[in-house]
């Protein structure tokens, strides 16, 4: 059984830190969800294999209700990124994509829809702004309703 290298930070300390934030996000009140770690590890249990394991990573991708989206994805090669040492890796694999405080990985769509914009820029200038499918100056307002869906709309302070 290959294991994953472990954080340098113990599961316990891991957990007590996320019920403590919870607690505070949740002004004090009691907490009736269960841990968040809690249902992996009963999958863990279930297939006998540890957490920190590569079957258990292999096997929660496989169920992955997301995983068809992969594919809607540009991944960098290896070999194309000059910070990683070629001598260790295969040039030709997909890197592993794990910086969260970024654009993230360029979708496939992402050309088609700039192209669509400029070539609105190109043809409209200024009007671009209040005119066509998707007027730049109210581009965002669509999205207040499904953000907040996403991200947890405000309740006011507890």
């Amino acid at each position: 059984m290959e294991r994953l290298e472990r954080m340098h930070i113990s599961t316990e300390v891991f957990d007590s830190h996320i019920l403590k934030r919870a607690k505070m996000s949740a002004c004090s009140k009691e907490i009736t969800a269960p841990h968040p770690l809690e249902p992996l590890r009963q999958i863990s249990k279930q297939i006998g294999h540890d957490l920190d394991t590569v079957e258990f990573a292999q096997h929660m991708d496989s169920i992955d209700p997301l995983r068809h989206l992969r594919n809607e994805f540009h991944y960098p090669k290896m070999k194309t990124l000059g910070s990683v040492d070629q001598s260790i890796v295969n040039p030709e694999e997909d890197c592993v994509y794990f910086c969260g405080n970024s654009l993230g990985i360029c979708p496939k769509k992402t050309r088609e829809y700039i192209t669509i914009e400029v070539d609105k820029w190109e043809k409209t200038g200024l009007e671009g702004h209040t005119n066509e499918d998707l007027p730049w100056a109210w581009c965002d307002e669509g999205l207040d309703d499904q953000m907040g869906v996403l991200v947890g709309k405000y309740q006011g302070p507890c």
